[in-house]
């Protein structure tokens, strides 16, 4: 794999640990040789931000990536998501943990698309199936 800026994609709110899951995942992508975009290190508890604010925040980080990792169970994040559609639609790499634990290119193609828009339809995004 070439050095990219990689952007890190997954649950943060709800759930306690997302500072830990993104860490280990910037370290290694990093030691991978990667420019890490990670949006857990955005200062979250500012006083009056809405999630709507932080979502501007974390995507002016995702437009200046050449692929996202995808941590995983980032299904159950709207804003993770949403993330994974810009990715796609821009055609960004999208990474994500296989079997063994190692950093992989996902699988593309309308098959890998399809199985996503029933996660989607459940989040409240939907996807036009046209």
């Amino acid at each position: 794999m070439r050095k990219k800026r990689v952007y890190i994609a997954g649950a943060i709110s709800g759930d306690k640990n997302f500072k830990i899951k993104f860490g280990i995942a910037e370290r290694e992508l990093r030691e991978a040789g990667h420019i890490v975009l990670n949006p857990a290190s955005l200062p979250q508890a500012v006083k009056g931000k809405t999630y709507r604010q932080y979502i501007d925040d974390s995507h002016k980080m995702l437009i200046k990536a050449d692929a996202i990792f995808m941590l995983p169970g980032w299904q159950t994040s709207r804003g993770a998501c949403l993330e994974f559609l810009y990715g796609w639609i821009c055609g960004l790499e999208i990474l994500e943990v296989n079997r063994d634990g190692v950093i992989q290119e996902a699988k593309r193609g309308a098959t890998y698309f399809k199985s996503y828009t029933g996660v989607f339809s459940s989040r409240g995004l939907y996807v036009y199936k046209g």
